[in-house]
C-alpha cells in the first residue's frame, strides 16, 4: 500500500517536471526585443546514444530588481535502475557587472525501477542547501562553481552525489 502511494506521488512530480520543461521550451524561445523581459526560461534535454538514459534540465528566472533574480531549476534524469527528479529554488544576486552569488535549497526524489533485479531499497527524499558563485563570460557563455550541503545525507542512492562540489558551464544560443 505504501509503495503504491510513493509511485503515485512520484508520478505527480514527473508530470510537473514535464509541464515545466514544455513551458521552458515553448515559452522560452520567444523573446521581446523592445524591453528586457522579467521572466525568462531555458531548458535542454538529451538522450545517451549507447544506453536508455535520458536527461532534462530547465531554469525559470524572474528578475526582481536590476541585480536580484529568483530562479527555479529542475533536473529530471532517467537511468536503467531508476529515475531522479531534482528541483531547486535559488536567489541570485549580481555583486559586480558579470559576477553573481547564488544560494537556496534543493529537493531530490528518486524512484527505483528495478527493485527485483537489484538489492536497492527505497531511497528517501533528500534535501540540500546550495551556494555558489557565477561569472557571465559573455552573453552566450557563463561559468558556475557550486557547493551542495546535504541536510539528510544518505548513501543509499547510487544516482546522487552527496556534498558535491561542481563547476558548470552554460552555453547559450
Amino acid at each position: 500500500m505504501k509503495k503504491s502511494h510513493t509511485l503515485r506521488s512520484f508520478g505527480k512530480h514527473q508530470f510537473l517536471a514535464c509541464i515545466l520543461a514544455l513551458f521552458s521550451v515553448f515559452i522560452g524561445t520567444s523573446r521581446i526585443e523592445a524591453q528586457e523581459p522579467r521572466l525568462t526560461t531555458d531548458g535542454v534535454s538529451y538522450m545517451e546514444p549507447s544506453n536508455p538514459e535520458k536527461h532534462s534540465k530547465f531554469t525559470i528566472s524572474y528578475k526582481v530588481s536590476s541585480n536580484l533574480f529568483l530562479e527555479i531549476r529542475g533536473q529530471y534524469d532517467v537511468y536503467p535502475i531508476g529515475n531522479v527528479f531534482k528541483s531547486a529554488l535559488l536567489a541570485k544576486r549580481y555583486v559586480f557587472d558579470h559576477i553573481y552569488l547564488f544560494s537556496g535549497g534543493e529537493i531530490e526524489w528518486t524512484n527505483v525501477v528495478y527493485t527485483n533485479q537489484l538489492p536497492i531499497p527505497n531511497i528517501p527524499t533528500q534535501y540540500r542547501v546550495i551556494n555558489g558563485l557565477g561569472y557571465d563570460v559573455n552573453p552566450y557563455f557563463s561559468i558556475e562553481a557550486q557547493k551542495d550541503f546535504d541536510i539528510n545525507a544518505t548513501n543509499l542512492s547510487p544516482l546522487s552525489n552527496p556534498d558535491a562540489f561542481s563547476i558548470k558551464g552554460k552555453l547559450k544560443f
